[in-house]
């Protein structure tokens, strides 16, 4: 990428403009008719925001991505919102049951 003063790496220039978001994001503040949209885009741009955010990979993605690979549990094979959940339930206590043998082994 070219620059003002030679070539730059793309990875220095999105490290410069993210830091600029989060710099506007701090010093602007949102109007009460501001959408939700507008609020969470707010609220991922400042560091707290930021940092609650990136806590969600590591609370329930993980498992859910360990049930789909692992498991090969790609879709439910009963119908109805009840027997969707008692399949779901059997999916997860399946997993807690492999961790806890994982952990006595």
């Amino acid at each position: 990428m070219k620059g003002p003063d030679g070539f730059m790496q793309a990875y220095n220039v999105q490290v410069a403009v993210n830091e600029l978001q989060l710099i506007v994001a701090q010093a602007v503040t949102l109007p009460k008719t501001a959408t939700r949209v507008e609020r969470m885009t707010r609220k991922l741009l400042t560091k707290a925001g930021a940092a609650v955010y990136a806590r969600r990979k590591t609370i329930v993605e993980p498992v859910l991505g360990q049930i789909k690979q692992a498991r090969g549990f790609r879709q439910f094979l009963l119908r109805g919102v009840a027997k969707v959940q008692g399949e779901w339930a059997l999916v997860c206590t399946t997993h807690n049951i492999l961790k806890l043998y994982r952990l006595c082994t």
